[in-house]
């Protein structure tokens, strides 16, 4: 089984799809979208996603100052998510323990994430979660760079 050692380094994000109880397979935000997550040797992690079509098309703060936004250019900044925190793994699992979060309602939380392994490649999937009204999956396919 593997160990968290085959988990430390950076992945790059190649797919994010999600899955209905029903077997119905989508791209909840496109197939357009980057991601990055690193596992730490101490045991901290942190995960940055961002839906490509809106990172060019994001409305800039016209005031420059990351506090004061319009409403407008607070709704261009919800094509992301991002989290830290401590990782560990257990029994087939990988339990990220939440710090910080784009979400709150995650933040002191455990998501808990199936894990495969190989070819360089890490798939994660979360156990199923309410999103747009219905229950789902979401897959994630890492890529080790």
């Amino acid at each position: 089984m593997p160990g968290t050692s085959d988990f430390v380094g950076t992945w790059k994000l190649l797919s994010f799809e999600s899955e209905e109880e029903k077997g119905r397979i989508e791209h909840p935000f496109g197939t357009n979208i980057t991601g990055f997550l690193a596992y730490c040797p101490d045991g901290n992690m942190n995960v940055n996603i961002i839906v490509n079509v809106m990172m060019n098309d994001r409305l800039k703060f016209k005031s420059g100052d990351l506090t004061i936004a319009s409403e407008e250019e607070m709704k261009s900044s919800l094509f992301y998510i991002g989290y830290a925190g401590r990782y560990e793994i257990q029994d087939g699992f990988v339990l990220h323990h939440i710090d910080v979060s784009f979400f709150p309602n995650w933040v002191g939380q455990t998501q808990k994430r199936l894990y495969s392994l190989g070819h360089g490649e890490l798939t994660l999937e979360t156990e199923p979660m309410n999103a747009l009204g219905r229950l789902k999956k979401f897959r994630l396919v890492w890529k080790h760079v």
